[in-house]
């Protein structure tokens, strides 16, 4: 059969058009994920990660122009340090390393954080210590010479943990297991360690697993606080209390101390990206969403949005908080 004329020049154009129109897809996709800003989470399993996650979810949803990927890491301190470097375009720290960070007292990075700044107070993470129920060890002081679960290295939680301990003078008298809690818990069932430390937002989702097959108990934190003098040591720490009944099996309230989880970026960051961002994520829809996502986004509010910021905002959440106070000339919000 003879082919009409020009049927074979049709046919390369045609393939020439679909394998362009193919890289374009190519090109354009590579392009969107080379632009997305970068977001510091946490170890898998941590509050830092599901919170960034449902995040850069969120975003994805409703401000398609801020695009969001999340990256593992060791957590606050390490977070903290990449975005004062460049590796990272936003990350959640802890308010008391952003603190110690600005002023170059982190014993493991002694530069302080220039770069940094503050975009809100996300929620609050508190201090938890387990035992088994029926562990004998009563407080901290009776940890000596036990093996501890105190969080991935570089992390918010193990920072802290040396920190209390180091105020009890436990540090040395204590064997500290670097490891991230959801690892620190099975080794606390198999019996590989004894204690398991966490600062994470309360409730914590695998906690809560974990107490539902596993008897534990919380230890008390506040007391030896006080007489080792760690709030006079560490002013950023506030006092909390995990409520009786935050986890099964547990039958009164215990009181600990807490941090204050930021959300971070660097003086790089875009002003209106930063402004537009902070409008979606403290919008009713947007807090809504969190809620939905995340049970430690139940402390996610606006009243709350500048808590235990001791570092300078970046000029965007310097506008959108004035913004939200009502001052003159902060610019305008909408409602997704």
């Amino acid at each position: 059969m003879k082919r009409p004329v020009g049927f074979g020049v049709t046919m390369k154009m045609r393939v020439t058009i679909c394998l362009l129109g193919l890289l374009w897809v190519l090109v354009v996709g590579c392009e969107r994920q080379d632009q997305a800003l970068s977001l510091g989470g946490g170890p898998g399993g941590s509050s830092f990660h599901g919170f960034s996650i449902a995040m850069a979810e969120l975003f994805a949803l409703q401000l398609p122009e801020f695009p969001v990927k999340v990256h593992r890491s060791g957590g606050s301190v390490v977070n903290l340090v990449r975005v004062e470097q460049g590796k990272l375009s936003m990350g959640l720290v802890y308010a008391g390393d952003a603190y110690l960070g600005r002023l170059g007292k982190l014993s493991r990075y002694p530069e302080p954080t220039q770069k940094v700044r503050a975009l809100a107070r996300l929620y609050g993470a508190s201090a938890q210590l387990l035992v088994l129920k029926s562990s004998p060890i009563k407080s901290p002081f009776d940890l000596r010479k036990t093996r501890v679960a105190v969080g991935s290295p570089g992390s918010g939680s193990a920072i802290s943990a040396r920190r209390f301990f180091k105020s009890l003078g436990l540090w040395e008298e204590i064997t500290p297991i670097y490891a991230g809690f959801a690892m620190g818990l099975d080794d606390l069932g198999s019996g590989r360690v004894e204690a398991v430390w966490m600062l994470v937002g309360v409730p914590n989702a695998r906690l809560m697993e974990t107490a539902r097959n596993l008897p534990l108990r919380l230890l008390d934190l506040f007391d030896a606080a006080v007489v080792s003098g760690f709030f006079e040591n560490y002013p950023f720490y506030g006092v909390a209390t995990v409520s009786a009944g935050t986890y099964p099996g547990q039958v009164r309230d215990v009181r600990t101390f807490q941090d204050s989880v930021l959300w971070i970026t660097s003086t790089q960051m875009d002003e209106s990206q930063a402004y537009r961002a902070l409008e979606l994520l403290f919008s009713q829809q947007g807090v809504a969403y969190m809620r939905s996502r995340q049970t430690v986004a139940e402390d996610l509010d606006s009243e709350k949005g500048l808590m235990g910021v001791n570092i300078p905002l970046h000029q965007g959440a310097e506008r959108f908080w004035k913004a939200r106070a009502g001052l003159p000339g902060a610019g305008g919000q909408r409602e997704f």
